[in-house]
């Protein structure tokens, strides 16, 4: 304890934390009541630091990271080259957009902001969402999706499933229309953790039932893999064969990944491919924390915890290889667009921080000029508004609205 005199309660725990997974690996999944050493160590594959959006990236930043990524255009990992590729135009008037999809909301790895983006996209075309219940924020999570979890439908089908829910393809795919698109975010398991760590503090279990483990392949978990938390359900997190056969149904059935310490790449990628329009993608920063011990990625403790959440591991190292290889394969304009795109982002946030704070006066607006990725476009005080709003309570109100003598289910559990 003497180590910790002087310093704040949450970095003495995360000082302690880092004793116990040292010394006993298992006190970690019983407790989850821990910290971890600091240090400057960076991780071996010298990945950047994530945060929750991580955008602020200049061009300094992105050449190195492309090349790296052309490194990995031998990778041997599995590939599906007949599901839909990034469209390779750079205007959104040369393909169809693309309104059907399921996003997988995977804690603190870019969700929320992610979730805001989608859930602006579908109101501004009036398109059906999956909505949670009540004033409930989760789609049964942890437990498996349910009819009775969620308000029924206008229409036959959804056009967007984005809130928190388990992956489950036979079901998600009778909700959604046949030409659904998948999407689902992933970010380095360890940053991740310290990420969560820092947000539930690991000791208010806000949302989360006694039992789970939110420190052990929990992305995984998410996207429908079975860690032996479902009643009836084994841990296959030891069987390679499983975990292999697991990533490659991933591989078949997610179009595309959203690497979180590659936002804005990721970002552009996904337009390509929906054939949206750059104004699509515009957000506010939010939930990027700043804690004492975010840049600390020792690599022996990342070797440790490597150890502890393998399939996790798997899971981001191969999508993130699969991530690169679709960049290598994009259009030369690619870098230069999300350079664009780093300059609209820090615009848009500035204009917004300082309508915020009262400096805009009444009418003014931000105007953002043509460029090849698009047209010309205003942001005024009420978009600023829209892009800081919590746009799911007004989801689940037009629905009450819209549908005022339709009963709403009666979940089995409890769950947010």
């Amino acid at each position: 304890m003497t180590r910790c005199l002087g310093r704040r309660r949450r970095d003495c725990y995360w000082l302690m934390y880092a004793s116990c997974l040292f010394g006993a690996i298992w006190w970690l999944e019983t407790t989850l009541i821990s910290r971890i050493e600091t240090g400057n160590a960076s991780i071996p594959n010298k990945l950047p630091n994530a945060d929750d959006t991580n955008s602020q990236r200049g061009s300094e930043k992105l050449k190195p990271d492309i090349k790296r990524g052309l490194r990995l255009r031998n990778a041997t990992d599995s590939y599906r080259p007949e599901k839909p590729r990034v469209v390779q135009s750079t205007t959104p008037n040369q393909c169809t957009e693309k309104t059907n999809f399921v996003y997988i909301k995977e804690i603190k790895c870019a969700s929320q902001t992610l979730v805001n983006v989608f859930r602006r996209f579908g109101l501004e075309r009036n398109l059906s969402f999956v909505t949670p219940i009540g004033k409930k924020i989760y789609l049964g999570w942890p437990w498996l999706i349910q009819e009775r979890y969620y308000r029924p439908s206008k229409t036959d089908k959804f056009n967007i499933l984005c809130e928190h829910a388990i992956f489950d393809e036979r079901l998600m795919r009778k909700l959604m229309p046949d030409d659904v698109v998948f999407i689902a975010s992933l970010r380095e398991p360890f940053a991740q953790f310290k990420s969560m760590f820092n947000y539930y503090a690991f000791q208010d279990r806000y949302c989360v039932p006694d039992g789970f483990h939110m420190s052990k392949n929990l992305m995984a978990y998410n996207l429908g893999f079975p860690t032996g938390y479902l009643p009836g359900q084994a841990d296959k997190s030891s069987d390679e064969a499983f975990i292999a056969d697991f990533l490659s149904d991933l591989d078949r059935t997610f179009h595309f990944v959203v690497i979180v310490e590659y936002f804005h790449e990721s970002l552009i990628l996904l337009r390509r491919l929906m054939c949206w329009k750059l104004t699509d993608l515009i957000y506010l920063r939010k939930n990027v924390a700043s804690y004492s011990f975010k840049a600390d990625m020792d690599p022996d403790l990342v070797a440790i915890y490597r150890k502890w959440s393998p399939v996790d591991y798997r899971l981001y190292d191969h999508f993130n290889r699969t991530f690169w290889k679709r960049v290598a394969e994009t259009t030369p304009d690619f870098r230069e667009e999300v350079e664009h795109f780093d300059r609209v982002t820090d615009d848009v946030n500035n204009f917004c921080r300082d309508v915020s704070a009262g400096k805009v006066a009444n009418g003014s607006f931000l105007t953002l000029h043509d460029s090849k990725w698009n047209k010309s476009f205003r942001v005024d005080k009420g978009l600023c508004e829209t892009l800081n709003a919590e746009l799911l309570k007004r989801i689940q109100s037009e629905w009450d609205k819209a549908q005022p003598k339709m009963k709403q289910p009666v979940p089995d559990k409890e769950f947010c």
